[in-house]
């Protein structure tokens, strides 16, 4: 890529993504927060597992899903509505608030159980709103030729503070306990909102929707993917994605491991290789141009599905191999689609596209795992593998295939527009 300054909306000169101070200061405000989300979710599981039983830390753990697939269209909405900046903060505020009275109150012994549950679902009210509102503000930061470095490059920090924050969460739940870990967290979410509020200043701000009732909103967002055959695609296809990878993931590697006798070090090596995997993906992600993006990266996901398949294989070097084939094309794959998504979807509409796509994870992912688990408990982890696999490989050559996903080239020039 070119490290030529380019003019944004204002006439103001831009450097690239990977020199530009803003997207910088924006990335290690995001890497804090990213930390401290990690040590929270060590520190509410651990703490949910001390003081109730594995299945009611399991409610615990889930429960926050729940409001947050109920609000997240009407998160999308007012992401399309708002200023994205005030909906972040005010859902961080939310949080931070949520946190600091719940740590009080946990030191002042009120019941555990209810406490966390409450906590989790004030927390997935919170994120219904902030997820669609953080969607939409790579766009209005960068040119459309570098949202897939600015991707890649949130990529990298993402998985470097879940490494990161797992590793410290573990460290505070057991030394420092839960209310250590909900002020780390709060800070984190201090942080990233003192950034968005004081250095995110909007270089290519959005236009935004008409204020409408929010039923009525969602629906002319619905209307708005059935008549674009392009987003379409792009939602059809990214909504299934995570229901054929997530479940082989997080349990058929588990599955694969006790049935050949591996130990369970052998899911922790698998999760080290689809993180450094992805992180190498999308450091690749952030240098590579094809011609064809779109295209390039519903291919990856070919490949994925052969991963997936190579998971439930009884030999340790094809499972551990997979996890790395899973995280490369991963990375690779969520860079370079996010980043064409980012450009195709109309800008009044990104926000509630952006939690169509998202609805999926908190919908059909918590019914694909226990189906995964009930059909190798049927069948074999081979065998269920492999129709996880293939189902991906199905859904990446369908999207590949797709005439309108092969017009999707990259820009012409770092001018915020798209070329086909």
């Amino acid at each position: 890529m070119t490290e030529t300054l380019i003019p944004d909306s204002a006439g103001r000169t831009l450097p690239p993504p990977t020199r530009d101070r803003v997207v910088w200061v924006w990335a290690a405000a995001s890497f804090l927060a990213f930390v401290g989300d990690s040590i929270w979710f060590v520190g509410v599981a651990w703490a949910a597992v001390n003081v109730a039983s594995p299945g009611v830390a399991g409610v615990v753990v889930a429960v926050g899903m729940v409001p947050q697939a109920v609000l997240l269209l009407v998160g999308g909405t007012i992401a399309d509505r708002l200023d994205t900046r005030l909906v972040m903060v005010a859902a961080n505020a939310v949080r931070v608030t949520t946190l600091l009275v719940g740590a009080a109150l946990w030191n002042a012994g009120v019941a555990p159980v209810p406490l966390l549950i409450a906590v989790a679902c004030v927390f997935g009210a919170a994120d219904a709103f902030y997820l669609p509102a953080t969607s939409t503000m790579p766009r209005q930061m960068v040119h459309a030729d570098d949202l897939a470095t600015l991707g890649g490059l949130f990529q990298v920090v993402r998985r470097a503070a879940v490494l990161a924050g797992s590793a410290l969460g573990g460290w505070i739940a057991a030394t420092q306990g839960l209310v250590t870990a909900m002020v780390v967290d709060a800070v984190g979410f201090v942080t990233i909102s003192v950034v968005v509020a004081v250095v995110l200043r909007p270089r290519f701000p959005l236009a935004r929707s008409a204020a409408e009732p929010v039923v009525r909103a969602i629906r002319t967002g619905v209307s708005y993917v059935r008549g674009d055959a392009t987003v379409r695609t792009f939602v059809v296809t990214l909504s299934g994605l995570n229901v054929f990878v997530g479940p082989a993931l997080s349990l058929g590697v588990a599955l694969r491991a006790d049935a050949s006798g591996w130990g369970a070090g052998v899911v922790g090596a698998a999760n080290a290789c689809v993180g450094v995997g992805a992180a190498v993906g999308a450091l690749a992600a952030m240098h590579v141009r094809p011609r064809r993006p779109a295209v390039s990266g519903f291919v990856s996901l070919v490949l994925q599905g052969g991963a997936i398949v190579a998971l439930g294989v009884a030999w340790l070097p094809a499972t551990l191999g997979g996890a790395v084939v899973i995280g490369l094309t991963a990375g690779w794959a969520s860079v370079i689609l996010s980043a064409c998504f980012q450009r195709v979807v109309r800008e009044d509409q990104l926000g509630r596209v952006s939690s169509m796509t998202m609805l999926s994870d908190y919908t059909l992912l918590p019914l694909a795992t226990p189906f995964f688990g009930w059909l190798a408990a049927t069948t074999s982890v081979r065998t269920t593998a492999a129709v996880f696999g293939a189902c991906m490989a199905v859904a990446g050559l369908w999207g590949a295939s797709r005439p309108v996903i092969r017009a999707v080239a990259q820009p012409s020039v770092r001018s915020g527009t798209m070329g086909a």
